[in-house]
């Protein structure tokens, strides 16, 4: 039995406008004779994708469509379709990457089956949702910070999945030989000289995540090589505000759904770093240049706040480009140095949603976690999670 399968994306009309960045809708549209399939299994993958969505189902003759309703918007959505029989057994499965959510409009995919019969009409069948979230790095680490050429050095990635998927992981250099380059944990030899450039990505077998950074061979410790040792750590954020005055984590008097969110960074090496010209960026944007003369001491902490008047007896700063524009449903923050290099990054899902910054426990080296979990309070600040502070 023949069959063709047919996925073809285009824009719908608009539907009635939603907040900027915020959700979209998708419709899936089954068409053609397929009287044979006895469940239907849709699979939305990418950042900002979170189990809450909702959906909804109406079947004709030769057509089914379904309705997804508060869709993230955002890019690279990836939409698998898998049609099974009264048995189980998969009778096709179609992957379509690189699908675009608009905010406030419908993305249509339709997909065509058609059967040499061509006889069969659709029949009933139920129809599941399956949810994935991509694997969270939590940090990644090299040791020593600055080796000597011919010296091993020991390269380890901590990373976590909240589907308990079984996590792949991949190592590559620009220069030198790996030891378990399949590893979480492997050694690395360069017997140059030299900057070298790592990458290490994980996959959950679904959605790959990668992260880049930078070692000096046969060089002083400096921003490279703070970078490969996650000399600063991105180790709080807020990209939800809790409601009313309890939201104002800049005290400026204010609860202001973007002033008030913040990035907290920390200086866990041994030596000062000079952030000057340095960027914190989200998945979309570069939102904060550090301006000339930001030094950052160790132990230091440097909280960089959306917007407003902060009056925190703290080392802050607001964000250049008017506000860090944390998605609440998932995000991803990147440090960059000067030369455009990627220091350390962070991504989250729809957990930074709750009223309540995420934050990493213990602080510097844990994972992230929602803050009222392992603390009294909902945020901190330029403090500890038991509000002590860092130096």
């Amino acid at each position: 039995m023949h069959r063709i399968l047919l996925f073809l994306p285009f824009l719908c009309c608009c539907s009635p406008e939603l907040e900027p960045g915020a959700y979209g809708k998708l419709e899936l549209k089954l068409l053609g004779s397929a009287a044979e399939v006895h469940h239907l299994e849709v699979s939305l993958q990418g950042p900002g994708i979170t189990d809450p969505m909702t959906a909804q189902m109406s079947l004709s003759q030769r057509q089914a469509s379904l309705y997804f309703h508060g869709v993230p918007a955002g890019i690279d959505r990836v939409i698998e379709v898998t049609c099974r029989d009264a048995t189980g057994q998969a009778i096709c499965t179609l992957r379509r990457e690189g699908v675009t959510i608009e905010a406030g409009q419908t993305t249509e995919l339709a997909m065509v089956l058609a059967l040499d019969s061509g006889s069969a009409e659709l029949g009933a069948f139920d129809a599941t949702l399956v949810f994935n979230h991509p694997p969270s790095i939590s940090r990644v680490t090299v040791t020593p910070s600055s080796p000597d050429p011919g010296q091993e050095i020991l390269c380890e990635i901590v990373a976590t999945d909240e589907d308990g998927d079984a996590l792949e992981y991949q190592w590559s250099a620009t220069a030198g030989t790996f030891t378990q380059p399949g590893e979480s944990t492997t050694g690395l030899t360069v017997t140059e000289p030299g900057e070298v450039t790592l990458t290490v990505l994980v996959s959950d077998g679904l959605t790959p995540v990668s992260m880049t950074l930078v070692v000096e061979v046969g060089g002083t410790a400096g921003s490279a090589s703070g970078a490969g040792t996650y000399q600063v750590v991105l180790n709080e954020l807020l990209a939800d505000p809790p409601d009313d005055i309890l939201g104002d984590a800049n005290a400026d008097g204010v609860r202001d759904l973007n002033a008030d969110e913040f990035v907290e960074l920390v200086n866990a090496g041994t030596s000062e770093v000079d952030l000057s010209g340095w960027t914190l960026a989200d998945s979309t944007d570069p939102r904060h240049v550090f301006p000339q003369g930001t030094m950052l001491a160790p132990s230091a902490v440097l909280v960089v706040f959306g917007g407003g008047a902060p009056t925190l007896p703290i080392a802050w700063q607001v964000a250049s480009s008017g506000g860090l524009g944390l998605n609440n449903s998932g995000d991803t923050l990147t440090l960059c140095d000067q030369s455009g290099t990627p220091v350390t990054s962070v991504t989250y899902g729809g957990e930074g949603g709750y009223n309540q910054s995420l934050s990493r426990s213990p602080d510097l080296s844990g994972e992230f976690v929602k803050h009222s979990t392992v603390s009294a309070s909902l945020f901190s600040p330029g403090y500890r999670l038991d509000g002590s502070p860092f130096n």
